[in-house]
């Protein structure tokens, strides 16, 4: 007779141990099964039982099969298969809650049979029918559990339900949330809550949106069509006209409008939820960029409705807003008087540094070909027609950039002044040309 042990599984005397791997076990079901005489080193008062891993690891498959065949008849549920004998099966949340609705519906059926109808562990099953309040509250919360295995706690559980709140704030506004708002509002959070070590990383992220079931949803664009034969005889004249001109004479010119009220059209969602936006800001300036080659810049031409707008009373010069030039006309165009009075003081500018430049522009009706007219010191090549797409050096991403910038700073402020009730279209009245530009 053994001496008195502890079992491994519910910590009570036992003076049993485990055929297999003898590790001490007491004779209750859910700690271990017990073995007839027959079984190879039985031995009576001490090696009679066999622990639950120790069970699952060994189970035949004749055992299986007729497993199999009684699920396949009494299972409402597809049945869990192990392919590998050695391998727990391990239940997602979903066929977790699958297992605790099935017990509930067949009080009849005890441990064992719950377990074998879904092809798992006694001990697996008794553990998950013990926590099934903490299970069933988790699939409640996150519908996207459905691949999910186990209920873990996020280590900065903090940062994520004030950064979830603040989301739920921004939407309810309609205010457009990105994924880099989200992990620099994180970092803003964290370091109010004095946590350090948080990063806000681009795993982080994606748990996060993973854990709140957040997708992003954005309308579809169109492309125009470009002919690539038309680019490829530019690529090869393009080389020929700049041959002889150093980077820092090579220039590009490009316009794009702004509504500098419009909030972005894509944000993360929570799925199955309503995208909700409120209305396209109708606001718009015209903006003009000049770089060259060598990552030079000339000062931002801005194109405004207004000649004198409110905003500027307080300015010296209203012409020279934040380092821009300023402009307006009733529709914020560009308009070829602007484009040659801002290609004459460039000329003017290169001639006293002494300098010739090439300008490669677009074809756009208001920049004729009268432009390259009287200009001494600026070379104007114009790009060919319906590809600026493809051949625009501005438009390879510069642009682009800048316009989320922007975009990133206008959302910036609304969501530092949201509140609970006010809707980011009422924030953004508030903002006005001088704010833009700034």
């Amino acid at each position: 007779m053994s001496s008195v042990r502890f079992c491994t599984n519910c910590k009570a005397e036992t003076k049993y141990s485990c055929l297999i791997c003898q590790t001490s076990v007491c004779n209750r079901p859910e700690c271990s099964l017990f073995l007839p005489e027959e079984t190879p080193g039985w031995k009576p008062g001490a090696c009679v039982s066999s622990c639950l891993p120790c069970n699952e690891r060994t189970n035949t498959e004749t055992s299986k099969d007729s497993k199999d065949k009684e699920g396949s008849k009494k299972g409402k549920f597809p049945l869990i298969r192990n392919k590998d004998t050695g391998k727990r099966n391990c239940l997602s949340l979903k066929q977790k809650v699958d297992l605790i609705e099935y017990a509930k519906n067949h009080p009849n059926k005890g441990c064992r049979k719950v377990a074998e109808q879904f092809r798992i562990g006694r001990t697996q099953t008794h553990k998950i029918l013990k926590n099934k309040a903490e299970i069933l509250a988790q699939y409640e919360k996150n519908e996207q559990s459905n691949r999910q295995k186990r209920v873990r706690t996020a280590t900065y559980e903090e940062v994520n339900k004030t950064l979830w709140d603040w989301y739920k704030l921004c939407r309810g506004s309609n205010i457009p949330v990105s994924g880099p708002m989200l992990q620099e509002e994180a970092l803003l959070i964290a370091e109010k809550l004095g946590i350090s070590g948080f990063t806000a990383s681009n795993g982080w992220l994606q748990r996060f949106k993973e854990h709140y079931n957040l997708q992003r949803m954005a309308a579809a664009g169109e492309d125009g069509d470009v002919s690539m034969t038309t680019i490829e005889s530019w690529n090869e004249r393009v080389r020929e006209i700049t041959r002889g001109w150093l980077p820092t004479n090579v220039w590009n010119m490009d316009e794009t409008g702004s509504f500098w009220k419009g909030l972005p059209g894509k944000s993360l969602n929570e799925k199955k939820e309503r995208c909700r936006g409120g209305k396209k800001a109708k606001q718009r300036n015209t903006w003009a960029f000049f770089v060259n080659a060598a990552g030079e810049k000339e000062d931002p031409i801005v194109i405004g409705k207004s000649a004198k707008p409110r905003c500027f009373k307080n300015m010296k010069d209203i012409k020279r807003p934040y380092g821009c030039w300023y402009y307006s006309n009733p529709k914020a165009w560009m308009k070829t008087g602007i484009m040659e009075e801002v290609l004459k003081r460039l000329n003017e500018k290169m001639k006293r540094q002494k300098r010739s430049i090439l300008l490669f522009m677009d074809n756009a009706p208001c920049h004729p070909e009268s432009l390259a007219e009287g200009l001494s010191n600026i070379t104007v090549k114009f790009l060919p027609k319906n590809t600026t797409s493809k051949t625009q050096p501005l438009d390879a991403g510069i642009i682009a950039n800048w316009k989320v910038k922007y975009k990133k700073k206008l959302l910036r402020h609304v969501s530092s002044k949201v509140e609970r009730g006010i809707n980011a279209s009422e924030i953004v009245k508030s903002i006005n040309v001088s704010m833009a530009i700034e």
